[in-house]
């Protein structure tokens, strides 16, 4: 839309992003939502799965705008639920948990190439129970709490923008901030693994339903990856991935030492794609032709390509009795929602509310229930609990109170 004299019609531009907006889904502020559906927030930590396969608490949750959720019970180091993923039903990957992988995060440095992990400025040999283990122990040590201005989680570093101690009404808190680069893998589809034939990873299409959807696989990332010649994307910036890729993907390779200078030009930088290899016979498909932004060109795998989201991802960590609650949300519009708002204050007040009310209640979050009230705890808490009672633990002796 242009005014006259050539330039962008702002007005026509704000009409017609309203009108977008006007045919896009909101999420629930939770305080709405549980007025109208109070028993969500009577929901117990050992509570039965839903038909779906989804944990209620989650999924209104997942109503209010959050995401990747998941409630972590710190004596075991496992999830009682998290955010239910259909395409693993039936599997240990159906709900989300936190990971053992250990990972570096690293960071560019003013000339836009990547520092090594082992630079003050990266973090290095992370893993998110680490991280978890950190919300514990700044939730009393006002000294390590001041120190904590970024952490890593899910593979990425976060800035810190709130963090709270342990109180009377409630658990500590942490909140986090990340312009999140996130894979190009189209909607539905999930990396699989062919050890019959082919010996090769696969990608199948998965319908809302978790069902396989038939006929709707492919071996070749350039059909199962969302990648266009001309546009513009970011490298990763995980060296070890991508070495792993570059080997799955058969991607050119000489001497490691050419290997080594072509991941320092290139990871981190954003590029042009100038070319998708074709999928035919053997490895064509897999990787993509560059321009980096210092002028780099390389080959590289498709699936080491990244786009950078529209807006910051908010990381939501608080300790709720012997577990920690662990959500993400996005500030921006994104799959046909509108953001929830842009401004922190409200959300990190809604965060903490949701939190001391799960921690306060007599829900299991907090305290010990009695087993006929305990229908569902997964095995690992179960037997936790039952080795408490058993040897006459008193829930205050877990150490996640403020006595």
């Amino acid at each position: 839309m242009a005014a006259e004299g050539g330039g962008a019609d702002l007005k026509a531009l704000d009409e017609a992003k309203k009108l977008a907006q006007a045919t896009m889904k909101k999420y629930k502020a939770w305080g709405k939502y549980t007025k109208k559906n109070p028993k969500h927030k009577e929901r117990k930590a050992c509570a039965k799965n839903l038909k779906s396969g989804n944990n209620a608490l989650v999924q209104a949750l997942e109503k209010c705008g959050y995401h990747d959720v998941c409630f972590y019970h710190t004596p075991t180091g496992v999830c009682q639920a998290g955010s239910f993923q259909p395409a693993w039903a039936g599997t240990d990957k159906a709900h989300l948990g936190v990971g053992d992988e250990v990972y570096d995060v690293c960071v560019q440095d003013t000339t836009g190439y990547l520092l090594p992990p082992e630079d003050e400025n990266c973090m290095q040999n992370c893993t998110d129970k680490e991280t978890l283990t950190l919300l514990r122990e700044i939730a009393t040590d006002a000294e390590k709490r001041a120190a904590t201005l970024n952490i890593p989680f899910r593979g990425r570093g976060w800035k810190v923008i709130k963090k709270e101690e342990r109180k009377n009404e409630g658990g500590a808190i942490m909140i986090a901030l990340s312009r999140k680069q996130e894979s190009l893998l189209k909607p539905g589809y999930i990396k699989c693994f062919d050890d019959w034939e082919n010996n090769c990873d696969y990608w199948q299409l998965y319908g809302e339903d978790g069902a396989a959807v038939e006929g709707a696989f492919t071996y070749a990332p350039n059909e199962a990856f969302d990648v266009e010649v001309g546009a513009s994307y970011s490298v990763m910036t995980n060296k070890k991935d991508f070495d792993a890729l570059g080997v799955s993907s058969h991607t050119p390779f000489t001497t490691q030492e050419a290997w080594d200078e072509m991941c320092r030009n290139c990871l981190g930088w954003e590029c042009t794609v100038e070319a998708i290899h074709a999928a035919a016979d053997g490895w064509n498909g897999y990787n993509v032709d560059i321009t980096c932004a210092n002028g780099t060109s390389a080959t590289l795998p498709i699936r080491a390509l990244r786009k950078e989201n529209d807006g910051d991802t908010a990381l939501f960590m608080a300790e709720v009795g012997m577990f920690v609650f662990i959500a993400e949300m996005d500030l921006f519009e994104n799959k046909g929602y509108c953001e929830r708002g842009k401004q922190m204050q409200p959300l990190a007040s809604e965060w903490t509310s949701i939190c001391y009310h799960f921690g306060g209640d007599e829900l299991g979050f907090g305290e010990f229930l009695d087993d006929e009230e305990s229908p569902a705890w997964v095995p690992a808490i179960k037997a936790f609990l039952d080795e408490c009672e058993t040897n006459g633990t008193e829930y205050g002796d877990l150490g996640f109170g403020m006595d």
